[in-house]
């Protein structure tokens, strides 16, 4: 494997305006055929696509949260997160408890 940098890439991260966290991939086979290079400027986590990446957070989330606890518990959990409201009016207590395997 060999890494590369790519100085615009560089330039573009430090850029105040842009902070731009580019990367590129193309992948080299021994018999000399090569993929297509990939390259990507803006990733979905940044500041510029945070409304793409929004909805992958959330399903990441609800993922997560489904394979580590029952389902009754797993749609309480989603439920609160899902309601910024009802969240910041829990208890610790009440928060601590909805995490808690049963």
């Amino acid at each position: 494997m060999e890494v590369r940098e790519n100085a615009a890439f560089t330039k573009d991260y430090y850029a105040a305006d842009k902070r731009y966290i580019g990367n590129a991939l193309q992948v080299f086979f021994r018999d000399g055929s090569a993929t297509p290079r990939v390259q990507i400027d803006v990733p979905i986590g940044h500041r510029r696509r945070r409304a793409e990446g929004r909805p992958l957070l959330v399903k990441k989330f609800e993922a997560s949260v489904a394979a580590h606890f029952p389902p009754k518990q797993a749609a309480l959990i989603q439920s609160l997160f899902a309601n910024p409201a009802k969240l910041d009016a829990l208890s610790v207590n009440e928060f601590v408890s909805a995490l808690v395997l049963s």
